[in-house]
């Protein structure tokens, strides 16, 4: 079975009150709204080739919906731009390994965008983008999360949750894989262990949690930042 992740970015052309405000910057603004729908799909589910098409339509899904206003320069020159988008992305739950064509289809409209004439003179420039990604999660969150659990906005972890983790030192040959770059825990490499026991690179849980205060696979919560 084939799960396909989705992203578009469309220019959005009107003006706001604000956005003509004399005391604002005169440097031109964009303003980006993101919403991501997530889809959790069984690992048992992705094993049996007999699993009934209809029933995609019950897997448990939500969706994170943010606006970012950024900087012109921070969303179109090249050293700065590609971190900047994936920021935003990361803050609505887009793991790292699936952004890249979802950061070149938001780069893109930006700089189509930013040429366009019918754009020129504007001090403020909107586009709104939708992303749509399937993660694959344990069988006992899809069946056995309630309702109420659900996580409805980003929060940070506790500075002090974060610190706790347990740090691994990986072995060679284990074959385990980060869930959120989705590259393989090379041995040797630093990882590090949720106290719901679930394992991730160092570097990319630690981002994570600092946006994020709950497990990418299990959605168990740490204490979240005051």
């Amino acid at each position: 079975m084939e799960f396909d992740n989705y992203c578009s970015a469309l220019p959005l052309d009107i003006v706001m009150p604000e956005d003509d405000d004399d005391n604002a910057s005169s440097d031109v603004n964009f303003v980006v709204e993101i919403e991501a729908s997530h889809t959790y799909v069984p690992h048992s589910m992705l094993e049996d080739d007999s699993s009934d098409l209809r029933l995609f339509d019950n897997l448990e899904s939500e969706a994170f919906r943010k606006t970012f206003k950024v900087k012109r320069d921070a969303i179109l020159h090249q050293t700065t731009s590609t971190a900047t988008v994936s920021d935003m992305l990361f803050e609505v739950g887009v793991p790292l390994g699936i952004q890249e064509f979802m950061i070149q289809r938001i780069l893109g409209c930006a700089n189509d965008m930013a040429r366009q004439k019918r754009y020129a003179g504007r001090k403020v420039l909107r586009m709104r983008v939708t992303a749509e990604v399937t993660q694959f999660v344990d069988d006992d969150f899809v069946l056995g999360l309630a309702v109420d659990d659900r996580v409805c906005g980003l929060v940070p972890a506790s500075e002090s949750s974060i610190e706790a983790l347990e740090k691994v030192e990986i072995e060679q040959g284990t074959g385990e894989t980060c869930s959120i770059c989705l590259e393989e825990l090379i041995g040797g490499a630093a990882a590090a262990r949720m106290p719901c026991m679930h394992l991730f690179d160092q570097n990319c849980i630690v981002n994570w949690l600092h946006r994020n205060n709950f497990c990418p696979l299990c959605r168990f919560k740490l204490p979240a930042r005051e």
